[in-house]
């Protein structure tokens, strides 16, 4: 049987998110493989935040805030910079993978890391990340996706963000709107049936195909 496929809306955006938690990069286009998306050196929530006092506990944006402002991205596939309002730019070396990993908590489950540096990188006045916290880099690849939840690729649409709103504001929360940027997605389609993507059993842009779940 022929696989039909049926025009549901237009590709609008693509971000990556190398540290998660963090800025996201926005890009022109990007490799699909089983981790999520790469755009050059930069691949999807490869790096996290850790807090090396309390389990290695992966820190995120929920308790976090502060991290969302941060910019990590990857120049070459040896060195790092991270980037933040208020401080100067860092850039840093990669340690070879060889190094010894970690045990990284990411709700509980517990993934390989490598340790990237221990020194105080102060955000703000009061700093996000002190020595008790580090930064790790996945290392062993058979762990699939990388850091993100729990899959490797996250999609909204706009005509689900605009209804959200809508709901909102007949709530009488006239205040509060909701940008596409909140969900942390990776790709952003523009459509017109709200939610209409909880009926999807399959996604195609170009030649990739997704299998949402």
């Amino acid at each position: 049987m022929a696989n039909i496929w049926n025009q549901i809306g237009v590709l609008d955006r693509i971000y990556i998110y190398p540290l998660k938690s963090g800025k996201g990069l926005p890009v022109q286009k990007a490799k699909v493989d089983k981790y999520g998306l790469t755009h050059q050196e930069n691949e999807d929530r490869r790096f996290v935040l850790v807090d090396s006092v309390h389990d290695f506990k992966v820190m995120t944006g929920r308790r976090y805030h502060g991290l969302v402002k941060v910019e990590l991205s990857k120049s070459n596939s040896n060195t790092f910079t991270l980037k933040a309002p208020g401080v100067e730019p860092f850039t840093g070396v990669l340690p070879s993978s060889s190094s010894l990993p970690i045990e990284t908590n990411i709700f509980w489950e517990y993934m390989p890391g490598i340790r990237l540096r221990r020194r105080c990188f102060p955000l703000s006045s009061r700093s996000l990340i002190d020595s008790k916290q580090l930064m790790t880099s996945l290392s062993m690849v058979e762990d699939v996706p990388f850091y993100a939840d729990g899959y490797p690729i996250l999609l909204t649409t706009s005509r689900s963000v605009k209804y959200l709103n809508e709901v909102l504001k007949n709530q009488e929360e006239q205040d509060l709107i909701v940008d596409d940027k909140r969900f942390r997605t990776n790709i952003h389609i523009q459509n017109n049936i709200p939610f209409d993507e909880d009926n999807w059993t399959r996604i195609r842009i170009g030649s990739e195909a997704f299998f949402p779940k």
